[in-house]
Order: C-alpha cells, then sequence, then structure tokens
C-alpha cells in the first residue's frame, strides 16, 4: 500500500475508489491492497465496477474479490498486449527507416548540453544561490539534472 492515497468517510472507515486498477500497478499489487484493506477492517467501495469487500450484514463479499481477481488479471493481459504491439510498431518503423530513437552510444557534448535554455536557467539560480529543492520546482527537473549541469560548468570553465 506504499504511495497509496487512501481517503476515507470520517468514522466509518470505509475508502472511495473510483476504478479498481487505482489500487495497485499489478495484479499481485490490487490483490494485495484490496486483502490488506480487508485485513484492516477499511471498507473499499468501488464505482466502476461496482464492487466493495463487504457486504451489507460486515462479511466479506467473495463474489467481489472474485470479480476483482478476474479483472486485475485481464487489466495486465492487456497492458502486457499494448506493450507487445508497441515494440512490433517499433520493429516495422526500423525495418522501414522511420524509427528516430537515439543512436546508441551518442553523447551530447558538453557546450550543446550548457546552452540549453532550461540549464542556463538552471546555471543561473545557482550563482544566485537558490537551493536544488527550489530549483527543481521552479525549472521542473531533478537533483541529477542540476547536478549534471553544476559539474559539466566547472568543466568547462
Amino acid at each position: 500500500m506504499r504511495g497509496l492515497q487512501i481517503r476515507t468517510s470520517p468514522g466509518r472507515g470505509v475508502s472511495l475508489v473510483r476504478i479498481i486498477h487505482r489500487l495497485g500497478r499489478s495484479t499481485l499489487d490490487v490483490l494485495k491492497t484490496w486483502k490488506d484493506l480487508t485485513d484492516m477492517g477499511i471498507k473499499v467501495v468501488c464505482r466502476n465496477p461496482n464492487l466493495t469487500n463487504f457486504k451489507s450484514d460486515g462479511s466479506q463479499d467473495d463474489v467481489s474479490q472474485m470479480i476483482i481477481s478476474i479483472l486485475s488479471i485481464m487489466a495486465n493481459f492487456e497492458r502486457n498486449m499494448i506493450l507487445q504491439r508497441q515494440k512490433e510498431g517499433i520493429e516495422i518503423a526500423k525495418q522501414k527507416g522511420l524509427y528516430r530513437g537515439r543512436k546508441v552510444g551518442t553523447q551530447e557534448s558538453k557546450e550543446s548540453f550548457l546552452e540549453k535554455p532550461r540549464n542556463q536557467k538552471i546555471l543561473g539560480y545557482l550563482e544566485k544561490g537558490y537551493k536544488y529543492s527550489e530549483i527543481c520546482k521552479i525549472v521542473g527537473c531533478s537533483f541529477s539534472t542540476i547536478n549534471k549541469a553544476k559539474t559539466m560548468n566547472l568543466e568547462s570553465n
């Protein structure tokens, strides 16, 4: 349940989920989250499809458990099929010479990296004394990008 945000109704221990695949990234994640919430006594109400882990009498709903298992497996299967079709499409595009991926082993020069507007902004904010976390929010980049810009700038000077 790491990273799952549970919205519960006050005093009721009810979690509302619009779509079942929001409970996890894979079949095992969805089923584990469903089981963990059930074990904690938290009622999960899913709107699409209309499922719940507890019946109105408080007992566990085995039919919903079965449907969730099937839907999770189908979603996982569908995701694998999408990835397979994507790989096939890339292979066909490569054969036709239309695939424009980065060539293996190519590297960007320090000068071209540092000339990019985003990296210029990063260096400007570093010179002004901004913290990494502030620059990340302002520019929309990662700490590693800031480090790379800073290191390359130092090496080029």
